[in-house]
């Protein structure tokens, strides 16, 4: 996404359109994936607490950091991506380190 927003940012820059950024929050595991709510007023969403932490993560981010990623997604895909520990992150209602 990040490097997709280069492309779109110079295509905006060149129509006097003012650039974009975004911040990522990538967690992993269980949650709940579909369309929730009642007939007439539903909407494809996702929840559950690795949802939540996600986007703790993605909140995170200021100017240094573009994305936050959780130690044991990490742990999984820490040979095919260059990572860091920049400190630890409190989140309500969690006493996980």
């Amino acid at each position: 996404m990040q490097e997709a927003l280069v492309g779109l940012n110079q295509t905006w820059k060149e129509q006097h359109r003012p650039p974009i950024r975004i911040r990522i929050g990538i967690n992993t595991g269980e949650m709940v994936v579909g369309n929730m709510g009642a007939v007439g007023k539903f909407a494809y969403t996702v929840i559950g607490d690795s949802v939540n932490l996600a986007s703790r993560l993605e909140g995170a981010n200021v100017n240094i950091t573009r994305h936050h990623g959780e130690r044991a997604y990490y742990t999984q895909v820490r040979d095919e991506i260059l990572g860091r520990e920049l400190d630890r992150i409190g989140v309500m209602g969690r006493s996980e380190r």
